[in-house]
């Protein structure tokens, strides 16, 4: 008989954020990734700091629940976005996709394309508005929102690319 120790499984943490949104980050041509810089650099985090780097922006989702769920003032606002890391599901649920329904917004040499979710299958009884998709629709709305101050898009970037991370990574779904 063989023993194997058990080690607990971990998320991608830090590093696989980081790496996922230096690959995204990679493949825009210049011109985006300037504008791409613009947007994360003009938000200021609660503790009035700055990023410096795209990659070291898509931790922040993280950094913002972990300081929500212990209490720090300027950080509780993030504590609403607890539920949208993953999304819980049935074993039986065969389709996790939002369908959107929606029209292609051309800016800044982006085409995001934003609308209301329609989840499919009945997911939408197991998000109610609170896991990841849900999150990707809000966050994605907001940053095509060309009406809104670049410091609120950048943020709404920052949390979209963490989300998207999130989306891909095992267990999330």
């Amino acid at each position: 008989l063989t023993i194997f120790p058990v080690t607990p499984a971990h998320a991608w943490g830090y590093v696989g954020h980081r790496v996922v949104c230096e690959m995204a980050f990679d493949m825009l041509a210049r011109d985006k990734q300037t504008v791409v810089n613009e947007l994360v650099r003009s938000f200021t985090k609660p503790n009035g700091k700055r990023f410096k780097r795209f990659s070291d922006s898509c931790v922040f989702a993280d950094i913002a629940r972990h300081n929500a769920r212990d209490g720090l003032k300027r950080w509780r606002g993030y504590a609403n976005f607890d539920h949208w890391h993953y999304m819980n599901v049935p074993r039986t649920t065969l389709a996790t996709l939002p369908e959107f329904r929606a029209e292609s917004i051309a800016e800044n040499g982006f085409e995001l394309v934003v609308g209301k979710t329609h989840l499919k299958s009945g997911v939408e009884s197991h998000c109610r508005a609170d896991c990841v998709l849900h999150a990707i629709a809000f966050h994605s709305r907001i940053l095509a929102d060309t009406d809104l101050p670049t410091a609120r898009r950048g943020e709404a970037l920052i949390f979209l690319s963490h989300w998207i991370a999130d989306i891909h990574q095992p267990l999330h779904v």
